[in-house]
């Protein structure tokens, strides 16, 4: 924990962009902004390990801010750069998203950067929107009343119904890894990932799968109807400033 507090005292977390791929057009339309930390040791610790960290020690809240900041000024740094068109998402924590004050904090900061709402997107997960149901619509109604796009992040895993999902005020679903590992086997991954993106299809929303690993995959999500697609096939998450070469390519 000491370790942690040292490295958000120091803003030493940083964030990796990792390009989302538009399947039809091979276009990358947007990316995600992943939490990374490199400790003094130059060790790469696992967000599996810190962000669990983090919220069970209450640092979560520092932790997303630094997190929300950053990738603001990056989309401000990519908007300069002539890419408006870019959609980078964030993550957020139900504590982050329920404190009192974000949301307006949130729009204060996009103006302060003079960048657009719609170049963002927050992502909540499917287990964090089913926790507290009521509110969180109530929250998301507000982010997407800002001009911001949301998405339902590692779908699949939790236990939402139709009637619940109808509710959900969202821009996109995106497919757990878990589900991409499975297309190509006989373990039910397939079904699973095939039944969410009808799903999507029926409530008009838009899926992006993560976790993509192989052509098969990506060919595979493509011919049955996903939109989008981020993976290590495509492409890791990267600095700023590797992704900028990356979209210059």
């Amino acid at each position: 924990m000491q370790a942690l507090v040292k490295a958000l005292d120091n803003e030493s977390l940083f964030i990796a962009l990792q390009p989302q791929i538009d399947l039809q057009s091979g276009k990358v339309v947007g990316a995600e902004a992943l939490a990374r930390w490199i400790d003094t040791d130059g060790k790469f610790v696992s967000p599996g390990d810190f962000i669990p960290l983090a919220e069970t020690t209450g640092l979560i809240l520092r932790l997303g801010d630094q997190i929300l900041r950053q990738t603001i000024s990056a989309v401000k740094t990519l908007s300069k750069a002539g890419y408006k068109n870019l959609r980078i998402g964030f993550n957020t924590s139900m504590v982050q998203l329920t404190e009192p004050g974000f949301l307006e904090r949130l729009e204060r900061r996009i103006k302060e950067a003079g960048i657009q709402p719609g170049q963002l997107e927050l992502e909540v997960t499917e287990s964090v929107a089913m926790t507290r149901f009521d509110l969180i619509v109530e929250l998301l109604q507000k982010v997407r009343a800002m001009g911001l796009a949301v998405a339902i992040d590692d779908f699949g895993t939790g236990f939402s119904s139709l009637a619940y999902l109808r509710r959900l005020p969202a821009d996109r679903l995106k497919i757990d890894r878990a589900f991409v590992n499975e297309i190509t086997g006989d373990n039910g991954g397939l079904s699973i990932a095939e039944n969410i993106i009808e799903l999507a299809q029926k409530l008009n929303l838009k899926t992006i799968a993560e976790g993509v690993e192989t052509e098969a995959q990506g060919r595979w999500l493509r011919d049955h109807g996903c939109q989008e697609v981020q993976g290590f096939f495509y492409a890791k998450p990267m600095p700023l400033n590797e992704l900028m070469d990356f979209l210059g390519r």
